[in-house]
């Protein structure tokens, strides 16, 4: 054996493999207090909708009649209305019966409304 291949067993020796984990098992580990304050979920940001903010949505879908979700965001971008109270809207409208959702033959979504009986 060369010097060399003893000099790094020898030294090789004296490390293991988990020699790190029983260095740090020594040292006094800190507590660390976590703080229980809640931050607001996304659910809870922009679905507050106004009455106002609604009717308008309302009006704009009732006024084209068929709307693709495309120009709705748009409309919506251009009016400075976040677009969770548009969807907040929308479903509301969809749980309601006023609207259905269809996809037209280029495959974008449509909110149709349906004309009350």
């Amino acid at each position: 054996m060369s010097k060399r291949r003893r000099r790094k067993s020898e030294e090789s020796k004296g490390l293991s493999i988990l020699s790190f984990v029983e260095e740090s098992e020594e040292k006094p580990t800190k507590v660390v207090e976590e703080k229980t304050t809640t931050a607001p979920t996304l659910t809870t940001i922009h679905t507050t909708v106004t009455a106002s903010e609604e009717e308008l949505v309302a009006s704009f879908l009732t006024r084209f009649k068929r709307v693709t979700k495309k120009d709705l965001i748009d409309w919506a971008k251009t009016r400075r209305i976040p677009l969770s109270k548009v969807f907040t809207v929308i479903s509301k409208l969809e749980k309601e019966g006023k609207l259905v959702k269809r996809l037209n033959d280029r495959g974008e979504l449509i909110y149709e409304v349906k004309l009350s009986q």
